[in-house]
Formats: structure tokens, C-alpha cells, sequence
């Protein structure tokens, strides 16, 4: 357990949640043996929604053209591998990480246009510009080949997880399901880089959020995809980012470590992924307060 000054966060410890498994009831079998109370926030990762609810893209499918290839070869190794990156990575909030930078300069030929296609082709240049994370499109702790969206059921399973609870168990909680990939304000404005979040963030930003955010706004945390109950957008923000202190890294923070250790996409599958432990649920749960 740990605490951030006014709540309690509690890790649910979790196997993998396999592709098309169904988020409601992976979150409803997990949480069966803690203890839930009125107030308590549910910080629900949206990867595991995602993977849960099979809302996976299948990179194999695409067939890289010339913009892709180039993409990689030009803007990524070279531009932000030894431009950019060590030019403004230092200057960034948070600053760019020095193993990112080095992971840019030996941006995956094959597999990495293959990546940039289906972002070009799903969600547009200015997300295809992004230097990590295009669109919230995650790959790391995802099986093979697959890429990992922001997912369109995140909104519809919090809710229904919210009621269900309330129904079966006789809680009060709220549900937020979000994004590591952060939020941005800027004159008040909240923002981000990914292709759907909140209502009140503005989203799909690409690159253009993504320098802005990261050098000129002010960083707020992680992003909140879909709240249910009685939480602000600010509040789920400053949740989910101490959540990110009990959170697992499951295969590796990023997918350059999972394959790190197989080698080969192809090897990263689900009975690989399940070795590793995984808190797809924080419970935050707010703490007395003092008279």
C-alpha cells in the first residue's frame, strides 16, 4: 500500500488480462476479495480494458509505404534520435528519457514502418509525427504484433463496472479509467496527445500537443479516458498519478525491454506476458479526515 496526503492506494495484483477475456468481468473476479467502500476511486488502466475488450490493431495488416519508411529512417532515427531528442529532450516536462532517445536512434526498421503505416493510416500525420506513443497506441505488454488503441468501451465499462458494484456489493465508488500518456494546460486549456480521452480535455493533438505540452504547458499527469461517478477531471488526474507509484511495469516499461528478453515479437505472447505481475486496478480510498 502507499499513500498520497489525502487517500490510501491499494494495488490489485491481477494475471494478465488475455485478449478478448471481457474488462467487466476481469475487473469484477479481481476485486473480489478486497474490501471496497464508499468513496473509493477504482484507477483502471485503459490497456488492460483494451486487450480485455479485444480492441487491438493487428499491425501485421499493413503494408509500409514510402512516408512510413521514411518516417523511420529520417524522422525518428536521425531527427529525433540525434537532433531533437538530445536537443529538446533535456528542455522537456518531463524531460526526455536518455534510454529513449537511444531506443529512437535504433527505431525498428521493419516492425517500426509497419507502426508508422497503421498510424498514418488509422489516425493521420500529425500523429504519425509523434516521436513515442503515436495516438496512445501502445505496444508494450501488448501479445505480438498487435498495438493497443486508446479503447471506445472505456467509457461504457466504467459505468457499468460503477453500477454493478453498487448493485452486487452495496458500494458507492467511482471509476476512472486512464492513459499514462499525459495531460497538458496551457491559458487553462487542458490537452493531449492521444487520439480520445475526457470530454473536457481536448484530445488528438499529435505532434503539435506533444511539443507544446511538453515544452511550453504545465504537465498534470496522466490522462483520464472516461470517469464514472462523483470525481473532477483534476482530481482523477492527480489519482492516476500517484497511482503510477504502486503500478507494475508487467514485461517492461517499454516494448524495447519485453523483447529484450524474447527477442522476437512474434515469441511476446500471452503465456510470456502472464509470468510477470500485473495491477491492472489501483483503489484509491480516501483517508479520514482529521478534526
Amino acid at each position: 500500500m502507499a499513500r498520497v496526503s489525502d487517500y490510501r492506494l491499494i494495488p490489485v495484483r491481477d494475471k494478465y488480462w488475455r485478449v478478448g477475456s471481457g474488462a467487466l468481468r476481469n475487473a469484477l473476479t479481481a476485486l473480489e476479495g478486497v474490501e471496497l467502500r464508499d468513496g473509493d476511486v477504482l484507477l483502471v488502466s485503459e490497456k488492460a480494458v483494451a486487450v480485455a475488450e479485444g480492441e487491438l490493431i493487428d499491425e501485421r495488416e499493413y503494408e509500409p509505404g514510402l512516408l512510413a519508411r521514411l518516417l523511420v529512417l529520417l524522422w525518428m532515427r536521425i531527427a529525433w534520435g540525434w537532433v531533437l531528442g538530445p536537443l529538446l529532450g533535456p528542455l522537456m516536462d518531463p524531460p526526455l528519457r536518455r534510454e529513449t532517445v537511444r531506443n529512437l536512434r535504433r527505431y525498428p526498421k521493419r516492425e517500426g514502418a509497419r507502426h508508422k503505416q497503421m498510424i498514418l493510416e488509422e489516425f493521420g500525420l500529425l500523429h504519425a509525427l509523434e516521436p513515442v506513443s503515436e495516438a496512445g497506441c501502445d505496444v508494450g505488454n501488448v501479445p505480438g504484433y498487435y498495438a493497443a488503441p486508446v479503447p471506445a468501451s472505456a467509457e461504457r465499462f466504467a459505468r457499468r463496472l460503477r453500477e454493478r458494484l453498487r448493485r452486487e456489493r452495496g458500494v458507492n465508488v467511482s471509476v476512472v479509467v486512464g492513459d499514462t500518456d499525459k495531460t497538458y494546460e496551457l491559458f487553462g486549456v487542458l490537452f493531449t496527445t492521444i487520439a480520445r480521452a475526457h470530454p473536457e480535455i481536448v484530445s488528438g493533438t499529435g505532434i503539435l500537443g506533444f511539443l507544446i505540452g511538453r515544452l511550453l504547458a504545465r504537465t498534470l499527469g496522466p490522462t483520464p479516458v472516461a470517469i464514472a461517478g462523483d470525481v473532477s477531471v483534476r482530481e482523477a488526474i492527480r489519482l492516476l498519478d500517484a497511482a503510477e507509484r504502486v503500478r507494475t511495469k508487467g514485461a517492461g516499461r517499454t516494448v524495447y525491454d519485453a523483447l529484450e528478453k524474447v527477442g522476437d515479437p512474434g515469441r511476446l505472447d500471452e503465456d510470456f506476458l502472464d509470468r510477470f505481475e500485473h495491477v491492472p486496478i489501483v483503489v484509491a480510498r480516501p483517508l479520514p479526515r482529521e478534526p
